[in-house]
């Protein structure tokens, strides 16, 4: 008999969550020692959305799985999260966390975020599908660029048009208005994410600010497709970040004609997207180039705190096709540094 047991976790084991990330993963980690955000990326109603390995005797946590749900069930798509189990106990409970999970989910996850060198072998092991996000960018043209380091400056001619308006969308009821729902949820790529999560993902963050951008095609009245984006600034110095996309993957081309606008408002250096599952030409259509380590530039991803390197980020999934990721999947976009 196991001297352990799983099961799916309850708004009683939040402290003890907490604590368990602050000791066994990362000491003053911003989920261990904020409770607001934790809350608001796990709890739902009563739930936690963690999978736990408990010790039989004294009901203490041994591993931890967090989940990310994109609608209101387990029987849709979720996003793995943290993923920590104690050493000394079984060599596979990790893995049998994660079985447990799949089972109720009917095999609907996915990961944004893995560790090359300890879980890598275990998804595709298990049957997922690893390969690593593209990072895609456009410069301003500015004499020099203090957040980018540009060795090879490129800022391809844009030569699309397409008769699209942008507009920002600030509340609930402006995305009800000029987002058609109905079309989305009739499209067939993965993950999907539901209104209920995309409000409260986007409109509802508790410290960042997220900026909605719906395109909207000449004559129509409502949007099937908008993006995410969010402003990053050091020491004064503004980047652009699209973090997510939602509706048609191809009109991800209609960025074309924005895209300049966009760097000019917000004075930013660059603009930078990073996805896996899009199409190369349609990226490259849309204004953007690949940062790719030939051409000697440097991109940063990690602003908390600030890192000037090139990082790639690696995700799994269960999916084979009809499948998008992006930065804000999961837990990747995600403030890292407390502010009490």
């Amino acid at each position: 008999m196991k001297d352990y047991f799983i099961t799916m976790a309850s708004v009683e084991d939040e402290k003890d969550i907490m604590e368990f990330i602050d000791q066994e993963w990362s000491k003053n980690h911003i989920l261990a020692v904020n409770k607001e955000l934790f809350e608001w990326q796990y709890r739902r109603g009563n739930q936690i959305q963690f999978v736990l390995a408990k010790s039989q005797s004294d009901k203490k946590i041994i591993a931890i799985l967090g989940f990310i749900m994109y609608g209101d069930s387990l029987k849709e798509d979720i996003m793995l999260a943290l993923w920590k189990a104690l050493k000394g106990k079984s060599p596979f409970l990790g893995v049998e966390l994660l079985e447990y999970l799949i089972q109720k989910t009917e095999g609907r996850v996915s990961c944004n975020g893995i560790n090359l060198k300890t879980t890598k072998v275990i998804y595709e092991f298990m049957g997922f599908q690893v390969d690593c996000m593209k990072h895609y960018y456009r410069l301003a043209d500015k004499q020099e660029y203090k957040i980018a380091k540009i060795h090879n400056k490129k800022i391809p001619i844009l030569r699309y048009h397409y008769n699209s308006k942008l507009i920002q969308i600030k509340t609930k009821e402006e995305l009800e208005e000029n987002f058609n729902w109905d079309y989305y949820n009739n499209i067939e790529y993965f993950p999907h994410k539901s209104k209920e999560f995309i409000i409260h993902r986007y409109l509802h963050h508790p410290i960042y600010d997220y900026k909605i951008m719906a395109i909207i095609e000449g004559t129509k009245t409502k949007s099937t497709s908008f993006f995410v984006m969010r402003e990053i600034k050091i020491e004064g110095i503004s980047i652009l970040r699209i973090v997510d996309w939602i509706g048609e993957l191809e009109k991800i081309l209609y960025l074309a004609e924005h895209v300049d606008k966009l760097l000019e408002e917000y004075d930013a250096e660059y603009i930078d997207f990073l996805e896996g599952g899009i199409e190369d030409e349609i990226m490259k259509k849309a204004g953007f180039i690949e940062n790719k380590k030939e051409d000697g530039n440097i991109l940063p991803n990690y602003f908390e705190p600030f890192e000037c390197s090139n990082v790639q980020i690696w995700y799994s999934t269960k999916y084979k096709s009809k499948f998008a990721i992006f930065k804000a999947d999961g837990d990747q976009d995600r403030p890292n540094l407390y502010k009490g």
